[in-house]
């Protein structure tokens, strides 16, 4: 079984919180292809698309808006 990383969830909701893969780039000082990386990375940990691209816009799919809200409130109640 492979891990997620801090790295990658913050990448994750950098990428939800700045609606694309370029501007969660510029607002975590790192690449496009780097943030793209990490979330194929991701999404072939968790078995699911967690993402899908519309323009130039990254919106979740079902399973990523799950995902979000898991992990949202599994850091509150930490």
């Amino acid at each position: 079984m492979h891990r997620i990383s801090l790295e990658q969830w913050r990448m994750f909701v950098a990428v939800v919180d700045n609606g694309g893969f370029a501007q969660a780039g510029d607002a975590l000082y790192k690449t496009q292809s780097t943030i793209s990386h990490s979330i194929k990375k991701l999404e072939s940990t968790v078995g699911k698309q967690l993402f899908e691209v519309v323009g130039r816009k990254a919106v979740l799919t079902g399973y990523g808006e799950s995902l979000l809200t898991c992990l949202l409130y599994t850091s509150d109640a930490a």
